[in-house]
């Protein structure tokens, strides 16, 4: 299967499905002696899984990352100091499915060869026949995204080193939209939002904040952690703590939900979509995704040009479009 592999200087190769064993991003072109954990890892991916909330999904996948190759087992001389970082070789994270059930596999096989609207399934068969990978949608499920996710974290760690800041939050949401907001503050409002979330996650206090899984661990010792994990799903996310949404924003500032720079314009997204879900229907939305400190003459002429590049935001499944700048807004 070609087509997932993205970038050049930095390259990123995702493969995996949704009820295959796992999932797997694999970065080249990251640079030698960065620190890299799989605690800060997760600290992203929590925020692309299903939440606890009335939007989310029912899936329990905990999305646990683990570092497998890039990275220095110890030090590469007594006393050097760079043991667990990067190496500058292949950067390998594993992103085992643990929530994988029998009873969800053949809800897919009594299914699977009715299309569904708006959907791969129908594409995926036609082009790899009867052995695609239709259980849970394959590589084409939304689960694929989490490797997007895990690669663009190390994306971005990177470019923070040369001053470039990127960070995202919702601009719309059925319906409803956020008027221009500060880049500063809409900065320092993501920042919140995601120490609202560790501080909320049972999994990153359990597994992480106890230390139950660390960086410097063997492979095999953390997938034996892993697989008692599996056995404990249910068990760590009953621990899930209250999102008491008048304590949260005055503790954090944030929106309990949503991660958007407005409170109030959050809770109207919130029940704009659940008017709408109640008619059985769904709702779409705007992301806006800021980098500042970018320097002038970043990208190539023609097809490598920074605009064409943004543009490649269209592999992921869910977006039907890419404005840059004013985008769509400058036709009328």
């Amino acid at each position: 299967m070609i087509g997932c592999s993205l970038g050049r200087n930095f390259q990123l190769t995702v493969a995996g499905g949704s009820y295959q064993d796992g999932l797997t991003a694999v970065l080249q072109g990251v640079p030698p002696n960065m620190v890299l954990t799989e605690q800060e890892l997760y600290g992203d991916l929590l925020l692309r899984k299903p939440g606890a909330d009335e939007l989310s999904s029912p899936r329990k996948e905990p999305d646990l990352p683990v570092i497998y190759t890039g990275n220095n087992c110890s030090d590469t001389i007594e006393g050097a100091g760079n043991a667990q970082r990067t190496n500058g070789s292949p950067l390998t994270i594993l992103i085992p499915n643990l929530d994988r059930h029998d009873i969800h596999v053949k809800q897919y096989q009594d299914t699977n060869r009715t299309p569904r609207p708006g959907h791969a399934s129908y594409a995926s068969f036609a082009k790899y026949g009867p052995s695609d990978d239709s259980i849970g949608a394959g590589i084409f499920s939304g689960r694929y995204t989490s490797t997007i996710v895990a690669g663009g974290y190390v994306a971005k760690k990177v470019l923070k080193k040369l001053g470039i800041e990127v960070f995202s939050y919702v601009r719309e949401l059925a319906g409803v939209r956020l008027d221009n907001v500060d880049a500063k503050k809409a900065f320092d409002y993501c920042e919140n939002y995601k120490r609202m979330r560790h501080d909320h996650d049972p999994f990153y206090q359990e597994i992480y904040v106890k230390e139950r899984i660390r960086t410097e661990m063997r492979f095999l010792t953390k997938m034996q952690i892993m697989s008692e994990i599996e056995n404990e799903i249910d068990e760590i996310r009953d621990r899930q703590p209250e999102f008491n949404p008048s304590a949260i924003r005055e503790k954090y500032g944030v929106h309990h939900i949503l991660n958007c720079p407005d409170v109030e314009v959050a809770q109207e997204m919130v029940d704009a979509c659940n008017r709408i879900s109640a008619t059985g229907d769904s709702a779409g939305g705007l992301v806006e995704v800021v980098a500042t400190g970018v320097p002038a003459g970043l990208g190539e002429p023609v097809f490598d040009k920074l605009d064409a590049e943004l543009g490649r935001m269209l592999g992921i499944g869910a977006v039907k479009g890419v404005e840059v700048g004013a985008g769509f807004a400058v036709k009328t």
